[in-house]
C-alpha cells in the first residue's frame, strides 16, 4: 500500500517537509526535505539603456552613469553622421549612424565591464599603477570575444524599430 503523508512544518525562515509512506511489505519510509526561506535580492542591472545628451560634453563621444550609455551627439564625428537635430539616428537613421551608434555603446559599455571585472576581482592585475591599461586590455579581451554579437545585436534591433 502506498499511501504517503506530507507534513509542513516552519519556523521564520526555516521549513521542513516530512513525507512518510509505508512499503507494500509494510515498512515505514520517511524523506525529509528542509528549506530555508530567504528574501530574494534585487535584480543588479549592469546595463539600462542608451540616451542620446545633447548637453553632453562635445569633447567625448559618450559616458556612462548608473547604468546608462549617454551619447554626446554634439561631438563633432557623432554629429556628422546623426545630423545636427540627430534626423539620421533618429527619424531616418542610417546604417552609417546606426553603426556608428553601435560602435560607441560597445566601446563605452566594455569598458565599463572590464572595470567591474577587475574592480570584482574577476580579472588579476599585477601592477595597481597599470590599472588603466589593464582595463583597456581586458576590454579588447571582451571586445575580441563578444564585440561582434553585441554589435550585430544592437544594430539588429535599431534597424527592427527604426528602418
Amino acid at each position: 500500500m502506498n499511501i504517503v503523508f506530507l507534513f509542513l512544518e516552519c519556523d521564520g525562515t526555516l521549513c521542513g517537509i516530512l513525507a512518510k509512506t509505508k512499503t507494500t511489505s509494510d515498512e515505514d519510509r520517511v524523506a525529509i526535505c528542509k528549506v530555508k526561506v530567504i528574501d530574494k535580492e534585487e535584480s543588479k542591472v549592469f546595463f539600462k539603456d542608451v540616451k542620446l545628451d545633447p548637453a553632453g560634453d562635445p569633447r567625448k563621444r559618450a559616458r556612462f552613469s548608473e547604468g546608462f550609455v549617454y551619447i554626446h551627439v554634439l561631438h563633432p564625428v557623432l554629429e556628422y553622421y546623426f545630423g545636427p537635430n540627430q534626423e539620421r539616428i533618429i527619424n531616418n537613421p542610417t546604417r552609417e549612424s546606426v553603426a556608428l551608434l553601435a560602435d560607441t555603446v560597445l566601446n563605452i559599455a566594455l569598458r565599463q565591464w572590464a572595470k567591474k571585472r577587475i574592480d570584482d576581482g574577476i580579472v588579476d592585475i599585477l601592477n595597481m599603477n597599470r590599472k588603466d591599461e589593464e582595463i583597456d586590455l581586458e576590454k579588447d579581451r571582451l571586445e575580441r570575444k563578444y564585440g561582434r554579437q553585441i554589435h550585430q545585436t544592437l544594430t539588429a534591433k535599431y534597424h527592427s524599430e527604426k528602418l
